[in-house]
């Protein structure tokens, strides 16, 4: 590459060279000619150019790396630096080699041994052989227990040991035992979710008629027209809820006002039994009603208060669905039923024992913003003025007040003044003095709801000073003293003595007379219409004899023989001596459920007839009842005794006339449930655990049970290498599970080691050339399994 002359120094010089050789610089303000630029320029050019053109190299000729082998191209100062920076000296190490000059070996001690030799010409692998921390090998956990570790500061376990988990109670944590049941009284368990949720299905599923248990009354076979008791015992309960809910569409009713025979009715009230009944005044009826009827079909809600016994009276022709307070029975009463001195009996309709809520009554007796209160401080006095007694009973006939009344044409007089004390349904009692005269009158009667004035009376009052007509109601003397056949009666004392007749007659009429003692006529004669006389015992009043016109017609008291022979189911009897006679059972009805089953307790035979079975049993057959006052007892005799029914018969007594009954007791039949075995049995557990205890039922029992094949248990290590051979196979015949511990070879050169167990290969070991070790190896054998090491052992331990 030339270097070229620059233009101004091409020029031709205009001075000459002179002072070119000054080494101090040029004189004081002189400056150097430009021919002095323009001959040293072209010096150092000339030089220039011809070092370019000998020695010159570009610099896309450099060579910028170490691998390339021109020699005659130069290489670059970047690259020389790098050479200069890795350059290794002929004494130093090399920062990697392929392979090691001199094979080493590496060796691993102290919590973990083991070695290997190793030249870096390609990977290795060594197998460690742990220390032994001093802890035996085995399982430390089961479902209940969990292990307890002690730990190193390496990190190594240096001991190890079982421990329970603890139960958890109210007071600290641990394991809960998990109980599937709602009975379990026991604070340290738990409820599993299935028993909670079933809580929680009931709570949710709670009504008014979840705690009550219901009963359906078949009163379809009784009589349309009549009301029957129902009654419940409720002795001992502090508050007993009774509900009839017999919804529309439920049952027929031959009564019924609708076109499908349909009707409902609802009743919901409290009993509160107490005292013999003494608190039947809190009985509270919360609701009533019914449709689809022209009378109610329930009425006479009360109580049998001697025997705390709750009665209401149910329309017969159809079922009602009841709901009672849970331990109580509601029992149709299809007879009088008597309890205490008490009795209910079947009744006809009546419109005043109707149930009135408490609304109802609240509504009825509420009073109207224009009446009289029933009590104030002053007594109103009402004016009024009637013509007849009806007008005036039925003005006063719900009222409670004095009054005046000046109207004429009644029982009272005009201008009366008198008090009024009246209830509809319980009584009306009016009292009256008539202003004039002085006569005091009264009046009582009883004035139904709907107007109807029953038990009428009026009567007036006599005063000994007074003048009235008529008789007193009682006297202690007559005003005028009387003749009694001849005795003097004045009412102050007894008439006694013999009666004496001036014509010789006792009669009652002209067709019934004594005819005795006349004058001149010694005789006596009866006279009676008809012509029949009775001869009476003043003892007991019994006829003794009778006399008529065919002479003496009557029984004797006693007699040796019957005047006509009689035959008594089919055999003749006259009375001269005893007969025996087979009688037949008594046929009272049929039995289709059990509230029927629960009413039969006249003593004879029933025939029973039911799909749904009877005394848990059965339900076609003859039931017997047999009776003697209050104590009853009922057989049932079913059909079949195979097949469906391995019963002979079933019995059950009730000793308080049915109003309760025993359980049933059969034969033929296995009980559903016991308290007791009557052999105590010895329950008895072998194979994996063993153990034993007596159980009759009358508890729960523990068994402790013993491990008769957990391994370790009832076993010992022992050293079997004297018995053991290579290569040879040997079986586990001990009853249990064992363990064996088998110590390789100490190899210094290449070899192996398998384990198998039932010819499963479960441990395999190889060992390198040139490695010096041995290896310990342990494997569990189940009872009946083959076990075998294939390859040299040192020693051979069991755990058996």
């Amino acid at each position: 590459m030339a270097v070229d002359k620059l233009p101004e120094f091409a020029r031709n010089g205009q001075k000459n060279t002179d002072g070119l050789d000054q080494e101090d610089g040029f004189p004081v303000n002189l400056k150097p000619a430009r021919q002095w630029f323009n001959f040293l320029f072209n010096k150092l050019s000339l030089a220039i150019n011809q070092i370019i053109d000998e020695d010159y190299i570009r610099h896309d000729e450099l060579i910028d790396n170490l691998t390339s082998s021109d020699d005659k191209k130069p290489l670059t100062a970047k690259q020389g630096k790098v050479l200069n920076d890795n350059k290794l000296e002929k004494t130093a190490n090399a920062v990697s080699a392929s392979k090691l000059q001199t094979a080493r070996t590496i060796s691993y001690s102290g919590a973990a041994t083991g070695s290997f030799n190793y030249d870096g010409s390609g990977n290795s692998s060594c197998i460690l052989t742990l220390a032994n921390s001093g802890v035996a090998a085995g399982s430390y956990a089961s479902t209940i227990q969990i292990p307890q570790i002690s730990v190193n500061a390496a990190g190594q376990i240096t001991a190890i040991s079982q421990q329970n988990i603890r139960s958890a109670s109210v007071t600290q944590s641990g394991v809960v035992l998990l109980t599937d049941d709602l009975t379990t009284d026991d604070s340290s368990k738990a409820l599993t979710a299935k028993q909670g949720k079933l809580i929680n299905d009931k709570v949710n599923a709670l009504t008014d008629y979840s705690l009550l248990d219901k009963f359906t009354l078949d009163l379809t076979a009784l009589n349309k027209d009549t009301y029957y008791p129902v009654t419940t015992t409720i002795t001992g309960k502090r508050r007993v809820r009774f509900i009839i809910d017999t919804l529309f569409s439920s049952y027929q009713a031959p009564w019924s006002t609708h076109g499908g025979g349909s009707f409902s009715v609802f009743a919901d009230w409290n009993e509160y039994p107490d005292a013999w009944g003494g608190d039947t005044v809190d009985r509270n009826i919360n609701s009533f009603g019914y449709l689809w009827s022209s009378q109610s079909p329930i009425l006479g809600i009360n109580q049998m208060g001697a025997s705390s016994n709750a009665v209401f009276y149910a329309r017969g022709g159809t079922k009602y669905d009841v709901y009672v307070a849970k331990g109580c029975t509601p029992i149709i009463r299809t007879a009088s039923y008597s309890l205490n001195g008490e009795t209910v009996q079947p009744i006809a309709y009546n419109a005043n024992d109707v149930p009135r809520s408490i609304r109802q009554q609240l509504s009825a007796d509420k009073l109207d913003k224009t009446a009289t209160a029933v009590a104030a401080k002053k007594l109103a006095i009402e004016q009024t003025s009637f013509s007849n007694d009806s007008d005036f009973i039925q003005y006063y006939k719900d009222k409670s007040t004095a009054f005046f009344d000046n109207g004429s044409g009644k029982f009272l007089a005009q201008y009366a003044a008198g008090l009024v004390s009246s209830q509809i349904d319980g009584g009306t009692f009016i009292i009256s003095t008539d202003i004039l005269t002085g006569r005091t009158k009264l009046i009582s009667c009883v004035v139904r709801t709907d107007s109807t004035i029953d038990y009428l009376n009026k009567k007036e009052f006599a005063f000994t000073d007074s003048d009235i007509s008529g008789n007193s109601a009682s006297s202690t003397k007559l005003k005028n003293t009387r003749k009694i056949f001849g005795l003097d009666f004045d009412g102050t004392n007894d008439v006694a003595g013999n009666i004496t007749t001036t014509t010789g007659m006792v009669a009652s009429d002209s067709y019934h007379y004594i005819d005795m003692g006349r004058s001149g006529v010694d005789r006596m004669n009866l006279a009676v219409y008809g012509g029949i006389f009775n001869f009476i015992n003043a003892e007991n009043g019994n006829v003794i004899a009778r006399l008529n016109s065919n002479g003496i017609d009557c029984n004797a008291a006693t007699a040796t023989k019957l005047q006509n022979q009689r035959t008594i189911n089919g055999v003749a009897f006259d009375g001269t001596q005893a007969i025996t006679i087979t009688a037949e059972q008594r046929l009272n009805g049929g039995i289709e459920n059990e509230s029927q089953l629960n009413a039969a307790l006249t003593a004879g035979v029933y025939v029973c007839s039911s799909n749904d079975g009877l005394a848990g049993i059965y339900g076609y057959g003859f039931l017997q009842v047999y009776r003697s006052g209050a104590a009853i007892a009922q057989v049932f005799f079913p059909h079949l005794t195979g097949g469906s029914n391995d019963v002979f018969f079933a019995v059950r007594q009730s000793w308080d006339s049915g109003q309760s009954w025993g359980g049933w007791y059969y034969s033929g039949k296995n009980a559903d449930s016991a308290s007791k075995l009557k052999t105590a049995r010895n329950i008895a557990i072998t194979g994996a655990v063993s153990g034993s205890a007596n159980f009759d039922g009358s508890g729960n029992i523990t068994i402790n049970t013993t491990s008769n094949n957990a391994i370790g248990v009832g076993q010992s290590w022992s050293d079997v290498t004297s018995s053991r051979s290579s290569n040879t196979t040997y079986t586990n015949t001990t009853g249990k599970p064992i363990q064996i511990m088998v110590l390789t070879p100490s190899w210094n050169n290449a070899g192996s080691f398998d384990l198998l167990v039932d010819g499963i290969t479960v441990m395999s070991i190889g060992n390198q050339d040139g490695y010096n070790q041995s290896k310990p190896t342990s494997v569990l054998i189940p009872n009946g399994s083959t076990y075998r090491v294939n390859g040299s052992f040192q020693k051979w331990s069991e755990l058996r």
